[in-house]
Parts: C-alpha cells; structure tokens; sequence
C-alpha cells in the first residue's frame, strides 16, 4: 500500500510540473560531436543539482507476488522431485527433417472419385477432360442507356413533394435524432388486467376440466399431412364467396419489358451481333449418372 502510495505521488507531482514548464534538453558544449557552444538549455543545474538526490530508498522486501511465484515453484519441484531450471530459454535443436514417411498408397476418397468418373465416362460415351480456364474479356466497352428511369421518377417525385410543402430537402433532413433519454423511473402499476383475467379463466377452465394446462408440447402435431395439404385447423368457409374466374383488362406489355427489348436492339445494333438464345437439345436429354451407394453410407 505505501509502494502504491509514493508511486502515486510521484507521478501526480510529474503531472504538475509537466503541465507548468516544458523540459528540454541540448547537450553541454564538448560533451557531444554535434553540441554547440550558446545552446546548451540544461543550466548549471545538470552540473550541480538543486534537488534531492542520492537519498535513501526504504526496502520493502521481495514483492508478495515474486515469493508467492517461488512458493509455488519450491512445491511443484517437491511434489515432482525435479528442479526447474531456466533452461527452457535456451535455444532448442531443429525441428526434424528429410526423415521417412511410408507411402499408404492412393487416398480411398481419390480411388472413389476415379472410379466414379470412369463410370460416368463409359455411360455417356465420352471422356472428361480438364479444360484451362478461359480468359475473362475486360476493359470491353459498357453501353450507357442514360439515368435510370426510376431515379427520374424519384426526382420527380422529390421535386413535386417540395414545391407542395414549400421546403427544401436536403442532407440535414437525414440527420438522427438527439440521443433517447435512458436510465428515467418507470412507475410499476401491477400486472396487466388482460394477463390477470387470463390466468384467472386458465384456472377456472383447468377446475371445470380437472386437468392441468401444460404449455410445454411434447408430441408433434403438424398441421399438414405428409403429402403437405392442409387437412386440419381449416379456416370455416364465410357465407360470401370470393369472386374467381373475372376478366381481367389487358394494358399492354408492360414498362420494363417494353425498356428491355428497347435496351438489346440498341446494344445489337451498337455491336453488331444478334443475341439469339438456344434452348437445349430435346432429344438429348440430361441423365444423372448413378455412382453407386455413397462412400460413407457403405462405412456407416
């Protein structure tokens, strides 16, 4: 505690004194290759002080954790009959190299993914091959179709709102909010009345049932069957029917459809290449080779 004390101390009485002068520091002349004579900024006080020095240090002994630290060493040495010494400091001997390494022979999953491609191989009539990694085309020209009609409208939008309210929008009308006041008393009115009046019928319902309600469900109760059609808790049917089978008006393709068709006749234009997409060959169809009973199935 007095360690703790003085060290405070000390360092309040060093954060006084910083804070009132500033302390530099030029070496005496002939003391150092590059002091020069008219600059020293020590005084004569580096030379003779005017403050304490060699005064005496009390000793307050080993510092309870270094003989707590010992204590604990001494016991693990005399439980384990070995004197710990510092040599763990010192630098151990390489690491092992070059030595043998026995060959198992080629990887189950690898033998299971060979066999699995000769499979798929033979089925289709033809060999996979690695083909390289095609080079990604970059730096290409990017058509520019003018701003996006929906930021128009935005804007629009935004202009019509401003010329109503008669106020102009800008980056102040996103700022936050001050902050939320916190930590002020919440009176407490008791429980809810609803909450009351729940738990008041749950008790009068489990008397009349002689059964008590336990809301933990231990049983599955899906409301769908296993074919996933709702079978169960269906809704009652109202006396009014909802309206089905109505015309409805045909507006013409829609918007979008309408900019996107407008967008690839001007990028085939501009590039002058057709865009033409090819569907997949019917008469070929895609099979899913079968590879068998999966690997960790058969280990399971």
């Amino acid at each position: 505690m007095f360690k703790s004390a003085q060290v405070g101390t000390a360092l309040l009485f060093l954060s006084q004194e910083a804070k009132a002068s500033k302390i530099s520091y030029r070496p005496l002349t002939g003391t150092a290759p590059w002091s020069k004579s008219g600059e020293e900024s020590t005084g004569p006080s580096w030379l003779v002080p005017t403050w304490p020095v060699n005064y005496s240090v009390p000793n307050f002994g080993v510092d309870s954790d270094i003989i707590d630290t010992q204590a604990h060493i001494g016991a693990s040495e005399g439980l384990h009959k070995k004197t710990l010494s510092g040599d763990y400091f010192e630098k151990s001997a390489p690491p092992k190299r070059d030595y043998f390494v026995p060959n198992f022979g080629v990887d189950k999953d690898i033998k299971l993914t060979d066999l699995n491609i000769k499979e798929a191989e033979a089925q289709h009539g033809r060999q996979i091959l690695v083909e390289d990694k095609p080079e990604i085309k970059r730096d290409y020209r990017v058509v520019n179709f003018g701003q996006d009609r929906e930021i128009l409208a935005n804007d629009e939008s935004l202009s019509q709102a401003e010329g109503k309210l008669g106020i102009k929008f800008d980056a102040s009308s996103l700022a936050q909010p001050n902050d939320i006041k916190r930590g002020y008393f919440v009176p407490n009115f008791g429980q809810d009345r609803e909450i009351t009046e729940s738990l008041a019928n749950t008790e009068k319902t489990e008397a009349q049932l002689n059964h008590v309600w336990n809301l933990v469900q231990l049983e599955s109760d899906p409301i769908t069957d296993s074919t996933g059609e709702t079978t169960q808790y269906l809704h009652p049917e109202g006396a009014k029917k909802i309206k089905m089978n109505y015309s409805v008006p045909n507006f013409g393709e829609d918007q979008e459809m309408l900019d996107q068709k407008k967008n690839l006749a001007d990028t085939e234009t501009q590039m002058g290449h057709v865009f033409t997409p090819k569907e997949s060959d019917a008469a070929k169809p895609y099979t899913v080779p079968n590879f068998g009973v999966d690997f960790d199935i058969k280990d399971a």
